[in-house]
Order: structure tokens, then C-alpha cells, then sequence
């Protein structure tokens, strides 16, 4: 709730004060749980460095007690500061972990994100056609599955591909799809 509300203090507070007893208690699943609750206070600061910090120990504890979905959770969490750092190697590297487990427990609206969230990092890359492939793939599901958020997502990130790539009629037609 702070979190959404902008209370960052408070919600940080909030969040040591569980790791803290969830650590005391023995908790690894609440301690990874405020890992990741920390992290995403930091990233939503652009506190990047900090972030990664707390969700690697939300990863690892998270991979050590076998919960698949909760990890991969993290690691999309951890590719979105590792491509705001522009370490955009790992964050390609962390998506496509994301991805396998998305497609192994036939996850598709996880997927449909995932997919976005590639399609993003190669364009930051300036891999273009790879980009492209992504996200072509990221429509179709979005589509197939009534996905507003990920269609509107997908459209703004087309339209930067197409700008990208000396498209600008075709950019305008993404974005138009984007606000409508």
C-alpha cells in the first residue's frame, strides 16, 4: 500500500522492519519476500544499484527454496535494472531465463511480458531484427489473450522500432494504436 502511495520511507521502513523479523523468526521465504519488497523500493527510486542488491538475495534464496515462479519473478524484477544500468547483456540474459519458465508452466500473459521486456532490451541494443521478432510475437499473444496493458505497451514499443528504423509512417500507426 505505501509503495503504491509513494510512501517510500515508510514503505522501506516497513520493509526492514519484516526482513529483520522474518529473519529472526527463521523465515527464508519472508526474508526473500522483503528482499524483493526492498529491491523494488530502491528500483522505483532509480536507486538501481541498490535495487540489484536486494533482489539478488530475493533470487538466490528464492532458487534455493525451489520457488520457481517467485524467482523468475525477481529475475524479470533484476533485468529491468540491470537494462536501466545499460547492462543490457544481463538483462537479455535474465529475460530469457524469465521466458523458459514463463513457457514451461505455460505461463502466456507472463510470457506476453516477457516478450515486451525483450523486445525493449534488444532496441536498446540496437538489435533491431531481433527486436522485431520479439515483439511481433509479444502482439499476437497479447492480442490472442485480450491483453490490453501488454497491446498498448507493445505498441509504443513498436513504434520506437519502426522510428528506429526510418519508419515513421509506420511509427504513427503504432502510436496511434498506443493512445487510442
Amino acid at each position: 500500500v505505501h509503495i503504491r502511495q509513494r510512501h517510500d520511507s515508510v514503505a522501506a521502513y516497513f520493509g526492514r522492519s519484516s526482513l529483520s523479523s522474518c529473519a529472526r523468526l527463521k523465515d527464508r521465504e519472508g526474508v526473500a519476500f522483503a528482499n524483493n519488497v526492498l529491491g523494488y523500493i530502491h528500483y522505483v527510486n532509480y536507486r538501481n544499484d541498490s535495487a540489484l542488491y536486494y533482489f539478488e538475495k530475493a533470487y538466490q534464496t528464492r532458487k534455493e527454496l525451489g520457488l520457481v515462479v517467485l524467482s523468475a519473478n525477481t529475475l524479470f524484477n533484476m533485468a529491468r535494472a540491470y537494462a536501466r544500468l545499460g547492462n543490457y547483456e544481463k538483462a537479455n540474459q535474465a529475460l530469457q531465463q524469465v521466458l523458459e519458465v514463463d513457457r514451461s508452466r505455460k505461463n502466456r500473459g507472463g510470457a506476453v511480458g516477457t516478450l515486451n521486456a525483450l523486445g525493449e532490451v534488444a532496441l536498446l541494443m540496437k538489435d533491431y531484427p531481433r527486436a522485431k521478432n520479439f515483439l511481433k510475437e509479444a502482439e499476437v499473444e497479447a492480442r490472442t489473450l485480450l491483453n490490453r496493458n501488454e497491446q498498448r505497451n507493445n505498441y509504443r514499443l513498436q513504434a520506437q522500432w519502426a522510428r528506429a528504423t526510418g519508419q515513421p509512417d509506420l511509427a504513427n500507426e503504432y502510436y496511434e494504436k498506443y493512445i487510442a
